[in-house]
């Protein structure tokens, strides 16, 4: 019974991450060969969690839990939290055909979830989805993404933990390509966003780093001013 235990021990401490267990039941036994590790950025909801994968941004799966751990991990990640928030993860699982009718029309692959790597709030260190600017200031501490590839414009007022979700709007970008406006309205909030990226040198002075961008942010009458950058 005690080498038993150790060779457990020893197997879990391997290649393949400690895996969790859901209703007393050891999910070792589904992890095999078939077995992929999938980075990307995840969105759990009451309706439906999905995956887009990094590696290719085309791929959403969606995903069912069997560890029974991921979705409290997701909501008890620090920050502002918003209604279907993506976040950086990286699952361990098996891709299988996704067999409810409904679901599969839109998302016909499914992932089952064994092991949870990683999973923390996205930013323009770690992203790996394209995004056109992601924008940051201080006093008060704010950020703010731009992303055509998630529909979204996302602004976040850290000082007075408010947060703003607005669908992707198409720029006016001036004749030389120096600046670009973006403006959304989120009517269920009745919010308003306008936001003016320039390139020219902005210099953060919380961090005295020099960024290619400035950035300045009106919503609902509330200004800022900050620094951005580019995707790569």
């Amino acid at each position: 019974m005690i080498r038993s235990l150790q060779l457990v021990f020893a197997f879990s401490l391997g290649a393949i991450s400690i895996l969790s267990c859901k209703g007393g039941k050891n999910n070792q036994n589904t992890m095999g060969a078939d077995t992929v590790l999938v980075k990307g950025l995840y969105i759990h909801s009451d309706k439906i969690d999905s995956l887009r994968d990094c590696a290719d941004t085309t791929v959403v799966y969606f995903v069912k839990d069997q560890t029974g751990k991921l979705g409290t991990r997701y909501d008890s990640l620090p920050g502002i939290q918003h209604t279907n928030e993506a976040v950086l993860v990286e699952l361990k699982g098996v891709v299988v055909k996704t067999t409810n009718d409904s679901t599969a029309k839109t998302l016909p692959r499914t992932l089952n979830v064994y092991s949870i790597n990683r999973i923390e709030r996205k930013n323009f260190q770690n992203v790996c989805i394209q995004y056109d600017f992601w924008a940051l200031g201080s006093e008060p501490n704010w950020n703010l993404q731009i992303s055509q590839s998630e529909n979204l414009i996302s602004f976040e007022d850290f000082n007075t933990q408010k947060g703003y979700r607005f669908n992707y709007k198409t720029p006016r970008i001036n004749s030389d390509t120096t600046s670009w406006t973006y403006e959304s309205r989120n009517r269920e909030e009745r919010s308003n966003i306008r936001v003016i990226i320039r390139k020219q040198d902005c210099n953060d002075t919380m961090s005295d780093h020099v960024y290619k961008y400035s950035a300045e942010v009106s919503i609902n009458g509330r200004n800022y001013k900050g620094c951005a950058v580019a995707w790569k």
